[in-house]
């Protein structure tokens, strides 16, 4: 997949489900940046929460040895 240094992100999706989605968007009153936004950092908290007890668990496993 490219990946450019510019802020922009293009995808392609079937024009069905791009329909459904601008629908959903505009009852929550969002964007299409606002909801992607929301979202990306929500995976970045959940992924970081994930590594930091990954490590913790490291760290008592080596404590008990």
């Amino acid at each position: 997949m490219a990946q450019g240094k510019s802020g922009r992100i293009v995808i392609e999706i079937e024009p069905d489900l791009k329909a459904k989605l601008y629908i959903e968007l505009a009852k929550r009153q969002m964007t299409m940046k606002d909801w992607f936004i929301e979202k990306a950092e929500q995976l970045l908290k959940e992924n970081g929460q994930q590594l930091l007890w990954k490590s913790q668990g490291k760290n008592t496993q080596q404590r008990k040895k």
